[in-house]
């Protein structure tokens, strides 16, 4: 069985890196420095720049970023390492 998305064109922030954590996992920056945020509701916020705590950690994975900022929910982020410019 496969999971297959009912939305045809899904819109995407471009991010400009990632930054390699000890642990294993990435956090993302955009262009102006700062970082991903994964809230446990799975909404998506901005921290400043360095900011790398377990909301800003993703477990990269060939399906995408999974972050898990409560402990009891895990969220798939889909990525795209190169984007066309």
């Amino acid at each position: 069985m496969i999971a297959i998305s009912k939305a045809v064109l899904m819109p995407y922030d471009v991010a400009d890196h990632t930054n390699p954590q000890d642990d294993g996992t990435v956090t993302v920056s955009y262009q102006n420095g700062e970082v991903l945020s994964v809230q446990p509701d799975g909404s998506f916020q901005r921290r400043p720049e360095g900011t790398n705590g377990i909301y800003e950690r993703g477990m990269p994975t060939p399906q995408g970023l999974i972050y898990c900022p409560d402990g009891a929910h895990a969220w798939l982020v889909p990525w795209a390492p190169k984007v066309p410019q």
